[in-house]
Order: C-alpha cells, then structure tokens, then sequence
C-alpha cells in the first residue's frame, strides 16, 4: 500500500474518532434529556387535582387519552391483575401496557423504574385514599425512535466527514508528494544508466526540498566519483596502449623495448594499486566486514614506520610515548591505515627529513602523533584531502598534487572506529597527523 494510501485513510480514521465520540455524547444527552422529560411527566400527572379527583370518585372510565398524552393509568387489583383505565395514544396506535409482577408494582411505589415488556416503560406507582393502588406507564418507544434517529445522523455524518476528509487527504498528499513521484521516476532513470538526470527541484525550506538537494548533492559526488575513477584508470590504460603499440612495431631496438616493457609493468601497478584502494575502501565503508579485538597499536605502527629507515638510512624516525597502547580495533584496518600514512610520508617528504612519532595513552582515549618535515597541506585545503580522489593542484599529476583514495581510506577507517583525525602543523615545519582513538 502506498504512503499516500495509508495517510489518506488513517485521516479519515482520525477525523471519524472525534465525530462518533460527539455523536456518542448527544445520543447520551438525548436519551438523558428523554427520560427526564418522561419522568417529570410521570410525577407531575400524579399531583394533578383533577386526576387525583376523578381517581377518588371512580369516575375514570376506561378510555383511550387525549392526543397529546403518552401515560397509561392502571389499577393494581388484589389479585395482581392491572385493570387499565386510560390508554395512550390516540385511534389504534396504543401502547399496550405492560405486564407487572407485585415486586415491580412494590419497588415502582418507592421510585421510577424501567421496564422490559414488549417494549421499554417508566413506570410509576402509588396509592390512593381507599388503600387502592394506581400505576402509570410511559412508553419509551417515541423517546427510543428519536435517540436512534440522534445516532443514525451521527453516524451517517461521520461516514460523510471520514469520506470527504479521506478524499480530500488523498488530493493534498498527492499534491504534497508530486515531487517525491518525480525523484522515484529520476531514480528509476539513473538505475537503468541515465546518469545525466538530476533530482526535480521542490519547494526550498521544506523536507522535499532539502531531500532533493541532498540527493542532487549525492548524484553530483558520484559523478564526479565515477569521473575522477574513470581518470585515473584511463591514465594508465593509455599509456600501455600506447607502449604496446610501440612494441608491435618491428623497428624498435632493444632499449625502446626495455623502456616499452618497464612502462607497462608500472602503470598496471598502478592500476593495481588504484583497485585495491577501491576494495580496501569498500571494506572499510562496511562496518560489518571489520572484526575487533584488542591489540597493540604501538607494535603496528613501529612495523610500518621502521620501513622508513629500511628504505632509506638517512631518514631519522623517532618514538616517543608510552610503551605499549591497547586499542579495541580492526587489525586489518589499522594496518592499512598506518600503510598508508607511511607511503604518503616516503612519497611527498625529502629522503632524509625527520618523522617523529607520540603515542599516549589515558583511561578514556589513545592518541597519536605523527609530525613529520614534507612540504605540509595548508589549513584552507585539509578538509578537502579526505575527499575522493581529491587533489591540491588540478594542474599537477597524482604524483605530485593530489591523494587519490589514500587519505578517503585512512578518513574510513578512522571514522569505523569511533576515532577522529586532525592535520595539523608539525614540530618539523610539515603535516602533523593527530588520530584520537577511545582506549
């Protein structure tokens, strides 16, 4: 069922709650209103002087009553018969009076009570000069007729409010909801590969219209995901095309060939490494995919960072800090994330520059230091370097001006791990890298 469905109905449901709740209260009014009315009727016909007088002088014959009066009278007999000596209603419309046990006459002698024969009654009893006993009778049928008349508009009026608000929901909410039908069918486009459309602008300052800018936003990412990728890829697969060319070629001699060769083999290590980023991204995008334990944090990134000096004696890296820091993390994760800390400091720092490392670790946090003596990011651009392919120098090659996903994984792994990254200037004048992790 659609959403549009189900508000439409459940305003009709609401809007019929409050309608029967009204119409229960005046059908509870209108019989209270009835029965009082009744029984007024029934106490004031018995202090009338004339019915007191005629009752006394046995001159109330058994006749049908005036139009206007809906009381029987009757006489209780000694041997609990009713002799009815006046019949409401008026021609053939009478109510029959209702059959009394010597209890009911007893208990209608004290107060007014109701009746069940073939209809409802309020029935009144009480005794004359001569010991005799007279009961009036006042057919609840008319009052009955009305109360139900009171509920069948009630309901009929409700049905009529819970349609019209129903129908009337449903044209608002379609109305409401006409931008969301157009981002489904954009959607549906953009599945099937039409990558040019873009979400159908909605009325600014509402819900539809922040969600169509956050989608615009998210589609206009992963076009330029999907064009910074598709760069990166189309880079190297020129080039070996171009060199592959180069080596079907007959007149070429050995050194062309050599070079040829080698110029293959490193750009598919490149577009190798380029995969494995996009997987290793991938993986640390799920945070199902990670398994925790506690670990070390100090023995992984000695293991990394002493790659430095194995590389390159000249370079001087130094550890400072505690001894041993215990995180709760993912090993594979946090390897990749000092992996890729350490090759970014081989690639953009001098050979033989300084990297200093700090690791300290308190009750509630773990935190590490790397400061290190490269040319540094500056401050308007260290948001920018965790973006996707991100690059500091669009006129500058991957080498030299940009990231690639290097700094997107490093940001992942540190965000699945509830930790945060702050770059920052370094103690040798470069990037300083500040990872907070909880202990």
């Amino acid at each position: 069922m659609k959403l549009r469905t189900r508000i439409s109905i459940l305003t009709a449901v609401l809007s019929a709650i409050p309608t029967f709740a009204l119409g229960g209260i005046a059908v509870n009014n209108a019989q209270k209103t009835f029965s009082d009315s009744i029984d007024n009727a029934l106490i004031t016909s018995i202090s009338q002087p004339r019915l007191l007088k005629e009752l006394r002088g046995e001159t109330l014959a058994p006749a049908r009553g005036l139009a206007d009066s809906y009381i029987s009278i009757a006489r209780f007999e000694a041997d609990g018969s009713l002799t009815i000596l006046r019949s409401a209603g008026i021609n053939d419309d009478d109510d029959v009076f209702p059959q009394l046990t010597p209890a009911q006459v007893f208990e209608a002698s004290t107060k007014i009570i109701t009746v069940r024969d073939k209809d409802f009654y309020r029935v009144l009893a009480f005794q004359g000069r001569t010991n005799e006993i007279y009961v009036l009778a006042a057919s609840l049928k008319e009052s009955r007729r009305a109360t139900g008349e009171v509920l069948t508009n009630t309901a009929f009026a409700a049905i009529i409010i819970s349609l019209l608000s129903g129908i009337l929901a449903w044209f608002t909410v379609s109305r409401f909801f006409k931008p969301v039908i157009q981002m489904v069918d954009v959607a549906h486009a953009v599945a099937e590969g039409d990558f040019s459309r873009n979400m159908p602008g909605a009325k600014s300052g509402t819900e539809f219209g922040e969600l169509s800018l956050a989608i615009n936003k998210m589609m206009l990412a992963l076009r330029q995901f999907v064009s910074d990728a598709s760069h990166e890829l189309r880079t190297p697969l020129t080039v070996i095309r171009g060199y592959s060319e180069i080596l079907q070629k007959d007149n070429i001699d050995q050194e062309q060939r050599d070079r040829a060769a080698a110029r293959i083999e490193t750009e598919s290590l490149r577009m190798e490494r380029l995969v494995k980023d996009l997987l290793t991204l991938t993986k640390a995008d799920s945070v199902a995919s990670l398994t925790y334990q506690s670990l070390d944090i100090r023995e992984i990134i000695e293991e990394y960072f002493k790659d430095l000096t194995a590389n390159n004696s000249n370079r001087n890296v130094v550890f400072k800090g505690d001894a041993k820091a215990l995180i709760r993390c993912d090993e594979d994760s946090m390897r990749q994330l000092f992996s890729n800390i350490s090759q970014n400091i081989l690639r953009h720092t001098p050979f033989d520059s300084n990297v200093e490392v700090v690791i300290k670790q308190s009750d509630s946090n773990t935190v590490i230091i790397i400061d290190d003596a490269g040319p540094g990011i500056p401050p308007s651009a260290r948001n920018q370097v965790f973006e996707r392919f991100s690059r500091l120098d669009e006129s500058r090659s991957r080498d030299t001006g940009g990231f690639g996903l290097g700094m997107s994984i490093i940001k992942s792994v540190v965000d699945k791990h509830n930790g945060q990254i702050f770059l920052e200037d370094s103690v040798f004048n470069g990037l300083r890298i500040r990872l907070v992790f909880p202990s």
